[in-house]
């Protein structure tokens, strides 16, 4: 039975509905959508919406039907007070006289305008650009002059301030909202009313229609969502002591100002504890300080299990486990979801429940300082203290939420990581032991006993492209926007997580705590199991590299040999009719300005001679930034050595910026964007993902740290290689707009990299060929089944159209659309050669060169260099951590078919890239 109980009908003569409100948010772009019963004839002229701007001049209408001169047609209008764009199209009755979902897009941008039937593109018209601003007065079912009339029935009728795209149409069409989707202006159910459930509450009015009881052909529920159920017993999430920004200060320390969020779903009332702040009774006392208030609750959420009413708890440096409710009483039913919010402020705590306050209750004195306690979610460690029922959508901000904003907010997922927030526990993944914190400071938990099930949460849903929303105008680099909660199909694995922490705490700051915890949830709380000497913050020292070990590593020798075979391979270019045979160009000119102790050339090109199978040094040409002068050095100068270190400081940079960030991971970003933007029921999933699995998250959640950034002021805050390099961070992206618009999947064969002559010790082009041609047989035998892939090829469109509004590729190489299923299979095996070979071999040898500043530093510096010693430590720390990530190795993880035909050719792909360094995927 379809919960669509009843429909608002309308007799055709002399009813309406007027709506209370203007729609002033529209202006570039507008989707009308709703379900519809038509009973008028093809006689009849007819209006199912018009509106008017402050003139009383149409700016809205939707004929369905209207009698025209020699037929009747179905029309769409939208404009301004200087007229309207229009799409019409003959109908049949057949089109419209069961119930039929409706929608009327229009984007004033790109001039495109749409009506949709069921789903399906009905009918479309191009040059439409007139704007929408202005609309003041809106009628359903008539004129605004009440002639026209509309007679039938409608349900489930949505404005949106969006041109919704025919995906996120379907997606949404057969599903009930819950009104604070984005974008969404006016939703009104009309199942017994036509109240607005949006927060503009713009309710309409009735004029004569009627209700009729009704069951819409498909069935309109909320959809079920993943959310984490607790047993009551021993199920919990605990996430440590957080973590800590670059200050040294703990994200969730809070002592003076918070606001605590929560969706509940009780099963009962026995323990009921949500947040709890406070130390593990069973962790030992730090030597030479205070002993630990194991009793004390920092700060906490629970639901009370007497008196049935949501509680804050709290101690202070003299009084311990305060407790404080609202003074309404609103009591917590079971099997119900509720919204609870505590804020704390100004010496008050104030509880909301489903956005309603309950009243505030002063807090006696301040909350005591809890940095170095656990934040536990699911229980305390007090005794029957564990939260049975359902929770989802955890926040914890560290400013004072006002009630305006936690009503506006608690049904939707957060559109932007904003100022304050710094835990948010989506809790939505539906698999896995890790609750991953989506915002910037990482508490991620550790989740024990709780397992993954479905429910109506009353959250709105978010469609794939509003989760991946692109940051960055059209034209210029496209990505993630770094400022959006990271969506939880990208979310690290607990693999990944665990090998990033032991393995690169440097990068990731990781603390002692990060350990701890994950040795306290795999033993149950028990702190005997914690080893006895845990790892520093920080790597003291790191491990020998590949030049240290070699005391020939300034011969000519050496330098050719890591051309061929070092981090950045394939630069070789074969050249005629000079003396000699091979250069490596480096072009630096269209960089700016470099740091005044940096030593740069704009230009440098080292040329090689081919003698027999060996490439031997012939000179290195360069042009200083700041000079005009050519410089020359060949083998046997006096300079020659710090020429070979200029080119390979100046290579170190162009490696890490236009090579490893560009063509590698902002390359396969843009595909990976377009991926999970799209493709969610295509075959192609279970191919690609696994080589995108963690891209967008390095991407997103890197990029601060390894590029930097612009303060609020416009200031250069250093990232590594920023801090490492003699280049700020906007002329670092033109090194990888350099690199990046050359990239496209088209001519991504990695020969056009490989020699022409064959060099002994070239290892590069055997294991790159090699590689190339095993994933091409693999990705050909994916593709010998393509029915299901021709089945969901809508969802590869979404991806071409993603692909080719978003490159910066330059004009003459086209664009990287899908026009083919050869395409499609073309774009799969240069992802996955990118993803895989090409990644593991740029990012694995860096330590190999880069771990010895003796050897090569990311730029050269002057000896005045007044942070050169510090440079020099950040960069063999950055450069063994960005190394030691190993988290999913093909020969580990991958399918078995791939490794096996991987496993078969290892005597070709060694010695250029052992076997233990290919990685699945971009990892780091």
């Amino acid at each position: 039975m379809s919960e669509q109980k009843f429909v608002l009908t309308f007799n055709g003569v002399n009813d309406r509905v007027e709506l209370s409100k203007g729609f002033p948010s529209i202006e570039k772009a507008i989707t009308i959508e709703f379900w519809a019963k038509g009973e008028n004839s093809l006689t009849q002229q007819t209006s199912v919406l018009e509106a008017y701007n402050a003139q009383n001049v149409r700016v809205l209408n939707i004929h369905l039907p209207w009698k025209h001169t020699a037929d009747t047609r179905i029309f769409w209008d939208a404009g301004n007070q200087n007229g309207f764009d229009r799409i019409e199209k003959t109908v049949q009755l057949t089109d419209y006289n069961v119930w039929t979902h409706w929608a009327f897009v229009k984007d004033a941008v790109t001039g495109q305008m749409y009506i949709y039937q069921n789903g399906k593109i009905w009918h479309q018209g191009s040059g439409q650009k007139r704007s929408l601003a202005g609309i003041q007065k809106l009628v359903i079912g008539s004129f605004v002059n009440a002639s026209c009339h509309w007679k039938g029935s409608l349900a489930e009728f949505r404005i949106w301030n969006q041109a919704r795209t025919q995906l996120e149409i379907e997606q949404q069409m057969n599903r009930r909202l819950v009104g604070s989707e984005r974008g969404l202006c006016l939703y009104l159910p009309l199942d017994g009313d036509a109240n607005d459930r949006t927060i503009a509450g713009n309710n309409g009015k009735l004029y004569k229609t009627t209700w009729t009881e009704a069951e819409l052909p498909v069935k309109l529920e909320s959809q079920q969502q993943s959310v984490l159920s607790f047993d009551g017993k021993n199920d919990y999430i605990s996430c440590g002591k957080g973590q800590s920004s670059d200050k040294g200060v703990r994200f969730l320390g809070l002592t003076q100002t918070m606001t605590l969020e929560a969706w509940v779903n009780l099963a009962s009332y026995k323990g009921g504890s949500i947040f709890t702040k406070q130390y593990n009774p069973i962790e030992p006392d730090k030597p030479g300080q205070p002993s630990l208030d194991k009793a004390a609750i920092f700060y906490g959420l629970f639901v009370d299990e007497s008196t049935k009413l949501p509680m804050f708890i709290y101690s202070t440096k003299d009084k311990r486990n305060l407790v404080l409710g609202g003074t309404t009483q609103t009591e917590i039913g079971l099997d119900r979801w509720y919204h609870l919010a505590v804020v704390v402020n100004n010496q008050q705590a104030e509880m909301f429940v489903n956005g309603k306050s309950q009243g505030a209750a002063k807090i006696e004195g301040a909350i005591a300082e809890n940095a170095e306690a656990d934040l536990l979610i699911g229980k305390s460690y007090a005794a029957n203290s564990h939260f049975t029922g359902q929770l989802g959508e955890l926040r914890i901000w560290n400013i004072p939420r006002t009630a305006a904003e936690i009503q506006a907010n608690m049904s939707r997922r957060l559109e932007n990581i904003e100022p304050g927030l710094v835990g948010y526990w989506l809790l939505e993944k539906g698999s896995g032991e890790i609750a991953y914190d989506s915002c910037f400071s990482d508490s991620f938990g550790m989740i024990a006993g709780a397992t993954w099930s479905k429910s109506k949460l009353p959250i709105a849903i978010l469609s794939r492209k509003e989760k991946f929303s692109y940051a960055g105008k059209i034209g210029d680099i496209r990505a993630l926007d770094a400022f959006k909660p990271l969506p939880s199909e990208v979310h690290p694995s607990a693999r990944w997580l665990a090998n990033f922490y032991q393995s690169a705490y440097g990068l990731g700051g990781a603390t002692k705590d990060v350990l701890m915890r994950q040795v306290l949830v795999e033993n149950a709380g028990d702190f005997s199991k914690i080893p006895a000497k845990l790892p520093p913050k920080q790597i003291a020292t790191a491990p020998e590299n590949l030049t240290r070990l070699r005391l020939d590593k300034y011969s000519d020798e050496f330098f050719v040999e890591r051309r061929l075979n070092g981090f950045n391979p394939g630069q070789l270019k074969r050249v005629e009719n000079q003396p000699w045979h091979y250069v490596i160009r480096y072009d630096m000119s269209g960089i700016q300005k470099i740091d005044t102790h940096g030593i740069l050339p704009k230009l440098i090109e080292a040329r090689f001679c081919l003698e027999g199978q060996q490439l031997t040094p012939h000179s290195i040409e360069y042009t200083l930034f700041g000079e005009t002068q050519v410089q020359i050095q060949r083998p046997g100068d006096q300079d020659w050595e710090w020429a070979k270190k200029l080119f390979r400081c100046t290579e170190f940079l162009y490696h890490e910026t236009g090579i490893h960030l560009g063509r590698l991971h902002l390359n396969i970003d843009q595909y990976a964007m377009a991926f999970y933007r799209n493709v969610i029921n295509n075959p192609i999933q279970k191919l690609l993902e696994p080589h995108l699995e963690i891209v967008l998250n390095m991407n997103t959640r890197g990029v601060f740290a390894i590029l930097g950034y612009k303060d609020k002021d416009g200031k250069d805050v250093d990232g590594a290689v920023t801090f490492l390099s003699c280049v700020d961070v906007d002329n670092m992206y033109v090194l990888i707009r350099q690199e990046l618009s050359n990239m496209t999947y088209r001519n991504g064969n990695p020969r056009s990299q490989f020699l022409p002559d064959y060099i002994t010790n070239n290892h590069f082009d055997r294991s790159a060929a090699t590689m190339w041609r095993i994933i091409t047989d693999y990705v050909s035998r994916f593709f010998a089944n393509r029915a299901g892939i021709q089945t969901y090829w809508s969802e590869i469109v979404g991806m071409s159209e993603d692909l080719s509004a978003n490159t910066i590729l330059k004009k003459e190489l086209g664009i990287l659309d899908i026009k083919t299923m050869q395409d499609l299979q073309d774009l799969c095996v240069y992802v996955i050669y990118n993803s895989t070979f090409y990644h593991s071999w740029v990012n694995n040898k860096q330590f190999e060169d880069g771990g010895d500043v003796d050897y090569v530093t990311m730029s050269a510096w002057k000896d005045t260099d007044p942070l050169l010693a510090a440079r020099h430590a950040k960069q063999i720390l950055s450069m063994q951590n960005l190394t030691a990530v190993r988290c999913n190795l093909i020969m580990d993880v991958g399918p078995t078919e791939l490794k096996d035909a991987i496993w078969k050719q290892r005597a070709q792909i060694e010695p250029g890239l052992p076997l233990d360094k290919l990685m699945m995927s971009i990892s780091i």
